[in-house]
């Protein structure tokens, strides 16, 4: 009985460790699979044993604060203070965690432990449209810009072109990889924006081959359309030269009407045929006590000159 209690117990002793060992084993492969490699390192954020959910979590709260942060701005003397957030910077967060190879083990018999972690940065770009936009809120860069040659009205009423002007222009390339190389470690920095000389885009000689153009579009006649007796009014502003103003606007050159000019021919040709004045109603008691009724209550009508 001894020697059975004696082979009984080692046995015993084997099989439930070997149970232990077995359930820790299936617990760790369970754990493991699909977890972010120990030791990986994304712009200073470790991530290891994490879901990809998880990861990208702990990266957003990274990139959150980072974003937010004040960044002071420079350029020549002007100093202003703006956000990353608000200079265009964008993080591609799941993109990166993508492109991480995750831990297999469902299909070993004990955990992979050999997957290996990597460090690297987080996947950055810059919109640089919202870059521009916030530097020219900031900075006012814009009025350094070279100014393309455009069509004007001289005091004589003739068309002719005004030549343009060079000025200078943001190194654009060089501060978006510098706003990169901030965003990659987390670690927000002051900006000193370089600008260089550039050009016009457009000279007076790059204009004047327009003008057949331009004259063309001029001698378009607008018509405003008279709703009640239909008797319109025609415009046509080669013939109103001093009437039209032009700017540049998306790459091209977009002709207005002045508003002031505008108005002065609604006034003298066109509100003494469509405005009227409201008739209002007065009740009111004579003398006498009687109740009298002064007016019908109809309702005026205005030209909606803003609609023009």
């Amino acid at each position: 009985m001894k020697i059975l209690k004696k082979i009984i117990l080692p046995v015993f002793i084997g099989v439930i460790s070997g149970i232990f060992f077995s359930i820790a084993i299936l617990g760790s492969r369970i754990y493991l699979e699909g977890k972010i490699p120990r030791g990986t390192i994304i712009s200073g954020v470790n991530i290891g044993f994490l879901t990809k959910e998880e990861a990208i979590k702990e990266l957003l709260k990274k990139e959150e604060v980072f974003l937010k942060k004040d960044v002071n701005l420079f350029l020549k003397e002007e100093k202003s203070v703006s956000t990353m957030m608000d200079l265009g910077v964008e993080f591609l967060t799941k993109e990166t965690i993508d492109e991480i190879k995750l831990i297999e083990s469902k299909n070993s018999i004990f955990p992979n432990f050999s997957t290996k972690g990597v460090v690297k940065d987080l996947i950055v770009k810059v919109d640089l449209k919202k870059l521009i936009e916030n530097l020219d809120e900031k900075l006012k860069i814009k009025k350094f810009y070279p100014k393309s040659a455009i069509f004007e009205v001289d005091a004589k009423n003739n068309l002719t072109v005004k030549d343009g002007e060079s000025g200078y222009v943001v190194k654009e390339e060089r501060l978006i990889k510098e706003i990169i190389a901030s965003a990659k470690k987390l670690e927000p920095t002051n900006l000193n924006v370089e600008i260089s000389p550039a050009p016009p885009e457009k000279n007076k000689e790059d204009i004047e081959k327009e003008r057949p153009e331009m004259i063309k579009k001029l001698s378009n006649v607008i018509t405003l359309k008279d709703p009640i007796y239909r008797d319109n009014w025609y415009i046509k502003p080669l013939k109103r030269i001093d009437w039209v103003l032009f700017e540049w606007k998306n790459g091209k050159i977009v002709v207005t009407i002045k508003k002031e000019k505008l108005n002065e021919f609604l006034d003298t040709e066109v509100s003494k045929w469509l405005d009227l004045k409201a008739d209002d109603v007065n009740i009111h008691t004579n003398e006498k006590g009687e109740v009298l009724i002064e007016g019908v209550g109809k309702d005026g009508v205005k030209i909606q000159r803003d609609a023009l």
